[in-house]
């Protein structure tokens, strides 16, 4: 496998204040500066970076730039990012329900 292979991992958050990591090589982080350079100076807010998992499977990490309030519809709408199941709004609602 070519070494000049922009290599990126983003690992999310599994739960609330949990780090978030990215990983990659150097045209990998390159790829995703560019990226973000991108959506904060184009007209459209976003940017697109075509990169690679280190298993060779390539995929686009996409970023879009939204500025509105934090508690506004865009924020509520994109969902939380957290991987675990027992941190989605429904479980949360669930379980905070008096029977």
């Amino acid at each position: 496998m070519d070494s000049k292979i922009p290599l990126l991992h983003i690992y999310g958050q599994a739960a609330w204040h949990d780090e978030v990591r990215i990983i990659g090589n150097k045209d990998g982080l390159l790829a995703l500066r560019n990226a973000i350079t991108k959506a904060l100076n184009s007209t459209e807010g976003n940017g697109v970076a075509s990169v690679y998992a280190s298993d060779g499977e390539g995929y686009e990490a996409g970023v879009l730039l939204n500025d509105s309030g934090w508690q506004g519809p865009f924020w509520y709408c994109v969902g939380l990012p957290y991987t675990k199941d027992y941190t989605t709004e429904e479980v949360i609602n669930d379980t905070n329900r008096s029977y």
